[in-house]
């Protein structure tokens, strides 16, 4: 699949997440009404933002560990034609590991917004919160 091709799904999951924190959000969280209930308030449109943009982020920080561990193995994901060269920044150990954790990018990005989603989840099945 063309790398492009992966970004725009990417990108469209967090897009519609930030549509759904502005104004805007109002109108684009119709299509929601039906299946989830909560998402008729603000408060609810607003957690239903932050949900897409936290699993957004987690879906980008899980492909960036995949193309990591490929790139460390020896295989190329990347296309050295194209104007983005991910080769150079994600399969460089420099530059994608965490110099105090020693760890990929891609990892910490998936367990920072794991609890960002937990957290969000958390709020929005609050029992006693007002809607």
């Amino acid at each position: 699949m063309n790398e492009y091709a992966v970004l725009s799904i990417h990108g469209a999951v967090i897009l519609f997440g930030v549509v759904l924190l502005t104004p805007l959000g109002e109108s684009a969280s119709k299509i929601l009404h039906s299946r989830y209930p909560s998402t008729t308030t603000k408060r609810g449109q607003l957690l239903a933002g932050m949900m897409f943009v936290c699993f957004g982020g987690f879906t980008v920080s899980a492909h960036t560990l995949w193309m990591h561990n490929k790139l460390s193995e020896g295989a190329s994901v990347c296309s050295s034609d194209s104007i983005l060269n991910c080769d150079g920044l994600i399969g460089n150990v420099a530059y994608n590991t965490d110099p105090f954790l020693g760890q990929p990018w891609g990892l910490i990005g998936m367990v920072a917004f794991t609890l960002l989603l937990w957290l969000v989840i958390t709020v929005a099945k609050e029992p006693m919160s007002p809607h």
